[in-house]
This record gives structure tokens, C-alpha cells and sequence, in this order.
């Protein structure tokens, strides 16, 4: 993970980015404990060129010395996937990101709302976790952005699967 924060830095340093989170899973497990995940997402801002989302920049900083597999960058064996923010939910969670062991995270509330939003069997998982494992998690943070994302009829529905 060193040689990913010290890339991070250098996107940075460079101003090819301005800023990141990372998100998904393994945000999850900064908040909980390891588990099998098969990329590591770095919530960035979206740069539009042409109308279409840009990634050259960041492209040509690392093609360099970093090896690519399909769409993702492999840096000791972890793979990176660059997600340019897709929606609201996700350019507020990287606004609002938190520093954690030297690398730039997503709060745990606003993974667990995109987890709800996302939906599959595995995010579900990802709620469980954060649920078992956050003792401080922000519920009242956690209400507005349900409601304000419009999560919160799909929290009750969970929450009653979860209740029988």
C-alpha cells in the first residue's frame, strides 16, 4: 500500500489530480477488517474533454513505470481502478473525504450509502460490515444522506429483511 499512497502523491504533487478518496471496498476495510476484494477504487473528480470523461493525464503519468491490465493500473500486485465521481452521491463522498493512515478515504457513511445505492449482494455485505464494525458511525449523518439521495425507503426494506 506504501508504493500506491506514494503514487497518489505524486498525481498530486504534479496537480494531475487535485484530489481522491478511496472508495469501495476497501474503504469499507479501513473502517472494519480485511476481506477479499479484487481492486482497490480511487474516487477522483471527473475531467471532461470533448464531452467525454479524460483520463489521459493520469494515463501518461503512469504508463510509464506502472503496468496495466485492463482497465487497471497494478502496483504490487493491487489493482487500481481510477472511478471519475459518477453521480452526486459519489462527488459529495470525495468533497468530503477523510485522512486515515496517510491516504485520503470515504467516510463510512457515504460508503454505506453508495453500497446501499449500488445494490448487489456484495455492497449488502459491505453494510453489514460497516454496521458490526463502526461504533461511531454518524447516524445522523447517515439519515440525511438517505433521504437526501433518496435511499431511504430502500434502508427500510433492507432493514426489514435483516429484522426476520
Amino acid at each position: 500500500m506504501k508504493r500506491v499512497i506514494e503514487l497518489l502523491n505524486r498525481l498530486l504533487d504534479k496537480k494531475i489530480i487535485d484530489k481522491y478518496a478511496i472508495g469501495g471496498s476497501v474503504a469499507v476495510i479501513f473502517f472494519t477488517e480485511p476481506f477479499e476484494t479484487k481492486d482497490l477504487d480511487i474516487f477522483i473528480p471527473v475531467v471532461l474533454s470533448k464531452g467525454l470523461v479524460d483520463m489521459s493525464s493520469i494515463f501518461d503519468e503512469l504508463k510509464r513505470d506502472i503496468a496495466i491490465k485492463d482497465q487497471f493500473f497494478v502496483v504490487d500486485g493491487i489493482f487500481l481502478e481510477f472511478v471519475p465521481v459518477y453521480d452526486s452521491l459519489t462527488s459529495e463522498a470525495l468533497d468530503t473525504r477523510i485522512l486515515k493512515e496517510d491516504v485520503y478515504v470515504v467516510k463510512p457513511e457515504y460508503s454505506f450509502a453508495i453500497a446501499l445505492k449500488t445494490g448487489r449482494p456484495k455492497d449488502y455485505i459491505k453494510i453489514e460490515m460497516l454496521l458490526s464494525y463502526v461504533q461511531n458511525l454518524d447516524w445522523e449523518l447517515l439519515e440525511v444522506l438517505l433521504k437526501k439521495y433518496n435511499l431511504w425507503e430502500k434502508w427500510k426494506k433492507y432493514e426489514e429483511r435483516r429484522e426476520v
